[in-house]
């Protein structure tokens, strides 16, 4: 197995890490609480988590516990190269509750094709993959070396040392064995007994198959007596059934007669019901029917003419009166003007000419005042008038200007009136004119009035015609508004014909359909077949002779059952003492030879209780001669390793598991090897293990803090081990926060942490 990449999200304190391994030393460093671990833990949680419930035993933390603080949704994708084959392992894990999570487990091959899901098919899956029985004992115990457990096995007493390793290897499954044999010489021994019993059980048996063989010949005789009697039922039944024959046959004529008869008298009934209705129809008055249906379609628009008659009377009764109204304000608005009012437009002439004078009045007094003003001003030269050159005196100057003075105020107040008039008289051709757009308005309604009027005058005389013209049909003397005209009447009438008319259609085609069902050929065929097959009886008396036929064969019928029940009873008790004295030959026959077979059973019985009590179980010999070719095979591999990896000492595992060390011809104990060398003998012995347990090449070994505890000596010598290790294996990871290790990688893969996420960089 090659683990070649790893992708995380919010798993633990990893928010979005994805890290690519490669084959040679991979080491994952990084101070303590950056999450470096955390990546292990994410390994194991896809390929081991699955077949163990003791998740916390594999990564350290529950479930709930495993998502990123704040996330409700998590994703491990671990890619994984077996045999030259790549794999893909998904483990999606969702927060259900503030303690509660659930997952789900997905496996695909290098396709993205689905390969298994779910926790029990991917594990399943995973196992043959990995060539395991218990990835999660067996890795943890070999190739994944957790924090802490590198030397666990080394650390153990030797009971539990040899109690796990052969846990590991299976060999518990030899106890599984006896108590399965147990179970299978409590099974041998009942069948055994049970053999005996059937022994003492055979001539019984016997005694019963003869008593079974007098009873069968009894029953065959009461079966042949029951036979003869049903031959004569049968025979009498089949000649009253050959009557019911005849009557059935002339029942059913009438069956076929009966339909067209009544459909014959059906159809002189709905022709008798047509005639009536065409006289009814014929009695009603014969008026035009179009024109019955065009004053009941204009009756309404009718009397919305003369609606709007009566409203444009109203209206133009009404504008007059506005009019009239205009026109004597506007009257007394002119006299207030001092303007006679032949005619309105003849008076707002009257006034503009009146307005022109009083227009032209002001500029003559505007021109005036302006001369006047400039005279008082002027300044007389040299005591002279500037006008006549006459010497002036300063009384004469002042009684000029008093003068003109005088004559300025004059003009003033001459202005003053005239503007007052101007006023007046504009104000009085405003309001004229006014009133005489109104006046002029209203007269042009009034003529839109009585042209509407004198339309809807002409379509409500035309309706009043049209009812005049029916109205003596309905006892209406005289018709001169709408509610005059017998609408309600013509309504009736036309529905009275309309009915009648459906009516007649209806029968009519009705008649029509009937004729076309009635076979009149047939009719008469079967009216003369009734007539010889009845003989002149009526139906009556043939339906009452057929009930009774039947009433004799039905008693006949249940006198049958009666026999053939009774057949069927002795033969169905015939069949079953037959089959029963069969079975009791087959028993007799096989408990005969069950009975050879117990000697032979017997014996194995006897043998299968040896084996379960010398073979078989933890103590047994098969156990004994497992766990001392597995003692031999860890000493020997072991050994190997350790050559291999240039060690000057052996290891010797004892009887009961007890591991010396043997440096040269010296006998250690293991506590006296150093920090490093009992590092490399764990690594040593975990690749033992591996090659023995796993059955597919070792190709990754995992390392997490090996050097843990250790002083600088011991740490560099654990790291040659894992250089010259990486010669012959495919894939070292190794997680630690030594900086030397940098010496050994071939990918280095620093962690580090940023406000409690973990940061994964790749620097080699």
């Amino acid at each position: 197995m090659i683990i070649r990449e790893v992708i995380l999200e919010n798993i633990l304190s990893h928010e979005s890490t994805r890290v690519e391994f490669i084959r040679g030393v991979n080491v994952i460093v990084g101070s303590n609480g950056s999450g470096k671990s955390s990546i292990i833990d994410s390994i194991l949680l896809a390929l081991i988590a699955p077949c163990t419930s003791a998740l916390e035993e594999v990564v350290r933390a529950k479930l709930d516990n495993i998502l990123r603080v704040g996330s409700q949704r998590g994703e491990v994708r671990v890619e994984v190269e077996v045999g030259g084959s790549t794999y893909i392992v998904k483990r999606t894990i969702e927060r259900r509750g503030p303690r509660e999570a659930a997952s789900t487990m997905t496996l695909y091959d290098h396709n993205n094709r689905l390969l298994a899901k779910g926790r029990e098919e991917v594990c399943s899956k995973v196992k043959s993959i990995l060539g395991l029985h218990s990835p999660h004992k067996v890795l943890t115990s070999t190739l994944v070396s957790r924090q802490g457990f590198l030397t666990e096995l080394l650390d153990m007493s030797p009971s539990e040392r040899k109690e796990r390793i052969l846990e590991l290897a299976g060999l518990q499954k030899l106890e599984e064995a006896k108590e399965s044999l147990r179970e299978v010489i409590r099974n041998l021994k009942f069948k055994v007994d049970l053999l005996r019993s059937k022994k003492e059980n055979l001539k019984n048996r016997e005694m019963k198959l003869r008593s079974i063989e007098s009873e069968i010949g009894r029953l065959e005789g009461d079966i042949g007596e029951l036979r003869k009697t049903l031959d004569g039922k049968l025979l009498e039944k089949s000649e009253l059934e050959e009557k019911l024959s005849k009557l059935e046959k002339a029942l059913k004529v009438w069956d076929r007669l009966k339909p067209l008869e009544e459909l014959r008298q059906l159809i002189d009934e709905k022709e008798r019901e047509l005639e009536r209705l065409r006289i009814e129809f014929s009695r009603l008055p014969q008026v035009d029917q179009a024109l019955l249906e065009e004053i009941q379609k204009t009756w309404s628009l009718a009397s919305d003419m003369e609606k709007r008659v009566g409203k444009a009377q109203a209206e133009v009764e009404n504008l007059k009166s506005r009019i009239e109204s205009f026109t004597k304000e506007a009257v007394e608005k002119l006299k207030e003007a001092g303007i006679e009012a032949g005619d309105i437009k003849g008076a707002l002439e009257a006034l503009d000419a009146e307005l022109m004078k009083r227009v032209e009045a002001l500029g003559a007094l505007d021109a005036e005042l302006k001369s006047v003003e400039s005279l008082i001003n002027v300044k007389p030269l040299e005591e002279r008038c500037p006008f006549c050159g006459a010497p002036l005196t300063r009384d004469r100057l002042e009684h000029i200007i008093m003068e003109h003075k005088r004559r300025l105020e004059e003009l003033k107040a001459r202005k003053s009136v005239v503007s007052g008039e101007k006023r007046r008289l504009e104000n009085v051709k405003n309001t004229v004119s006014r009133l005489n757009t109104n006046i002029e308005m209203d007269s042009r309604e009034i003529e839109k009035a009585l042209s509407n009027m004198e339309e809807a005058k002409r379509e409500l005389e035309k309706f009043l015609n049209k009812c005049s013209e029916i109205s003596p049909i309905f006892n209406v003397v005289k018709v001169a508004k709408v509610s005059d005209c017998p609408v309600k009447a013509v309504g009736e009438l036309l529905n009275k014909r309309r009915e009648l008319e459906v009516k007649i259609r209806e029968t009519e085609k009705y008649i029509k359909d009937l004729r076309e069902k009635f076979d009149e050929k047939a009719y008469r065929d079967l009216v003369e077949e009734w007539r010889k097959l009845s003989e002149g009886v009526d139906i009556a008396s043939l339906e009452a002779e057929y009930e009774s036929v039947r009433g004799e064969i039905r008693a006949l019928e249940n006198t049958i059952d009666e026999i053939k029940n009774r057949i069927s009873k002795n033969s169905g008790a015939l069949e079953a003492l037959k089959k029963e004295a069969l079975e009791i030959k087959s028993e007799i026959e096989n408990l005969k030879a069950e009975i050879e077979k117990l000697p032979v059973k017997e014996r194995i019985l006897e043998v299968s209780g040896w084996v379960s009590d010398n073979l078989l179980g933890k103590e047994g010999l098969l156990a004994l001669r497992l766990t001392e070719a597995l003692k031999k095979s860890l000493e020997s591999e072991a050994n190997h390793i350790l050559k291999l990896m240039g060690r000057d000492f052996n290891i010797k595992v004892h009887e009961d598991f007890t591991m010396t060390v043997m440096r040269g011809d010296q006998q250690l104990d293991v506590r006296s090897l150093s920090g490093g060398e009992k590092t490399m003998l764990a690594i040593a012995f975990r690749l033992t293990l591996a090659s023995l347990l796993i059955e597919k090449p070792i190709s990754t070994l995992i390392l997490d803090e090996p050097t843990e505890y250790l002083d600088e000596n011991s740490r560099k010598t654990v790291f040659e081990i894992i250089r010259k290790i990486a010669g012959y294996i495919d894939q070292v990871i190794v997680v630690t926060h030594d900086t030397e290790v940098e010496e050994i990688a071939d990918r280095l893969i620093s962690v580090s942490k940023d406000g409690g996420r973990s940061i994964v960089k790749v620097e080699v």
